[in-house]
């Protein structure tokens, strides 16, 4: 089932979104012919109007989990297919939501927990806004502004933190 799921996700890159030279990290719009896929992970540099194939992401999946688990962990062919199945990295920005949802939460609880004056009532607003405005103006109204950087900085100095604390561990 997965190798068919893989073949609908064929096509042409349509539009490169972002690519991080340095980890691969990549968003990208795929033609699949029916509809533009959005797609999102460590797929590195593509360039517009290359073709994807399931074959080329099998073996990426492959090679990446090979690289993530190391040489201690038994990876059989068939994990190349895994990618298939995880809607989270090409459809609707899945994986970018959790993102910025990570991010934004990190930057409204850093100013709970420093105990910026009047934060506690931006929050209860943002909570009650519901889907009576659009996200990015119900964060405002705690002061976490998702249409800069500063969020998603934060967020990552944070899970840098935790990252620091783990080695340490370990």
């Amino acid at each position: 089932m997965a190798k068919t799921a893989a073949l609908h996700l064929e096509g042409v890159v349509d539009h490169v979104l972002y690519c991080n030279a340095e980890n691969g990290y990549t968003v990208l719009e795929l033609d699949a012919g029916s509809a533009l896929v959005t797609v999102v992970g460590e797929i590195g540099e593509v360039e517009e109007g290359e073709s994807l194939t399931a074959e080329t992401l099998n073996k990426l999946y492959y090679d990446l989990n090979c690289k993530y688990f190391g040489p201690d962990m038994v990876s059989d062919s068939e994990i190349a297919y895994e990618w298939a199945r995880i809607p989270h990295f090409y459809y609707n920005f899945y994986v970018y939501q959790y993102a910025t949802g990570f991010s934004a939460a990190i930057a409204i609880s850093s100013k709970i927990l420093a105990k910026e004056e009047g934060i506690v009532e931006k929050y209860k607003a943002f909570l009650s806004g519901g889907c009576s405005m659009d996200p990015i103006d119900l964060l405002k109204l705690c002061g976490v502004d998702m249409e800069k950087k500063e969020p998603v900085e934060e967020a990552l100095k944070v899970f840098e933190q935790y990252l620091t604390e783990l080695e340490k561990l370990v």
